[in-house]
């Protein structure tokens, strides 16, 4: 199942070359290091100045939805040519894009929970976020988030091609990144 224990070392994987991709396309030389003996941290960062900092990784979807479910029923997806032909329409983006910034709210406050505030304050957040949603608004995701700007390190959103800093603290070593930059593909 691709949302069972055996894969969510593959997707923590994922997430952390994602960030590291992004973080070096749009701020500056990194390592990752993958931590996956481990339940925290998912991944390491370490950056040019030598500064290293813990990160965790959560992937946030729509309520109700499975990865595991779309694997098993990839033939629907697929087309003849094996292209994607599930499609998202305008008025889903938009209300995926409504309920987007309670959705990365909610994701925080679990991981708030989790961890203690001394781990947390160290600790860089990175939400990959597995929405087809329009549009993608920083500042109303940072108003609905605004009681959690100093829980983490950092708290960072990345998917679909983009990637931005929704809070930077004292607690951060990496730089931050003023609203949505573009994340070239690989």
């Amino acid at each position: 199942a691709v949302n069972g224990a055996k894969m969510k070392e593959w997707r923590e994987c994922w997430m952390a070359a994602n960030f590291g991709m992004g973080y070096e396309d749009n701020v500056g030389l990194c390592k990752v290091l993958v931590l996956s003996s481990t339940d925290f941290p998912d991944f390491r960062i370490s950056i040019e100045n030598g500064a290293e900092q813990d990160c965790e990784s959560v992937m946030i979807m729509e309520p109700g939805r499975k990865l595991n479910d779309e694997y098993k029923n990839i033939e629907k997806i697929l087309n003849e040519k094996g292209e994607c032909s599930k499609t998202v329409t305008r008025e889903e983006m938009l209300e995926n894009g409504r309920k987007l910034p309670m959705l990365v709210k909610d994701v925080i406050a679990n991981k708030k929970e989790k961890y203690s505030s001394k781990i947390a304050c160290h600790t860089n957040l990175c939400i990959y976020v597995n929405i087809n949603a329009s549009p993608l608004d920083m500042q109303a995701i940072r108003l609905a988030c605004k009681e959690y700007e100093s829980t983490f390190a950092s708290v960072w959103l990345i998917g679909g091609g983009y990637m931005g800093t929704l809070f930077t603290s004292e607690g951060s070593k990496l730089q931050s990144i003023d609203g949505f930059m573009e994340m070239p593909r690989h």
